[in-house]
């Protein structure tokens, strides 16, 4: 609520969130969702309801997890009066999203078209710290086509936002969220400390 006071609702702002799936139908989304698709590449075979690599409309990112419409719910409390688009890589199940790199290229593309101002996602690949330490103390792996997207994200004024992980380490955070181009996001409890559990 302090937030709101001095003006940030999110009004004016276009946030897409990445995610297994969504209930566009609960009343806290009411008025908020400007678009929802299902979105893969020709390699997903039947990856979104219509059993195309594609689909957009009314419950097109629906899943069968709830953790999509979790993450959107937790955005719209602190962003009230920002407009939403759900985004369900095709191929996702209740173990989470699909292949992504479709969904980021979708974003791009219609960044521009849609207003869209940031891409929210609270997924990721767990790191190995000895892994890593053996490269030279590197704090992220290398995966070239992300770290293009995103910075193509950035290129059209998109913010990637990624979790940082629950694995509770605190010198590392999974991939993407530890890459250049990306705002990380990690977890506090109700008086703001760091949750345990909370990558750093």
């Amino acid at each position: 609520r302090e937030v709101w006071d001095v003006g940030c609702t999110g009004k004016g702002s276009v946030i897409a969130v990445i995610d297994g799936g969504f209930d566009s139908s609960h009343p806290e989304f009411r008025g908020k969702v400007l678009v929802e698709l299902c979105v893969g590449d020709e390699h997903i075979v039947g990856g979104c309801a219509n059993e195309e690599p594609f689909e957009q409309g009314p419950g097109s990112a629906a899943g069968e997890t709830d953790h999509g419409t979790s993450v959107a719910g937790v955005v719209s409390q602190l962003a009230p009066e920002a407009q939403l688009i759900f985004i369900k890589p095709a191929g996702s199940d209740d173990m989470g999203p699909g292949p992504t790199s479709a969904a980021f290229k979708w974003v791009i593309a219609n960044a521009e078209q849609y207003g869209i101002d940031a891409v929210v996602m609270s997924f990721g690949s767990s790191q190995n710290e000895r892994e890593l330490l053996r490269r030279d103390g590197a704090k992220c792996s290398t995966q070239d086509e992300e770290k293009v997207l995103f910075s193509e994200m950035r290129a059209v004024g998109v913010v990637p936002i990624f979790a940082s992980g629950n694995s509770g380490k605190l010198a590392i955070m999974d991939q993407p969220a530890c890459l250049d181009n990306v705002v990380s996001v990690g977890a506090t409890d109700e008086y703001a400390n760091v949750a345990t559990f909370s990558d750093i």
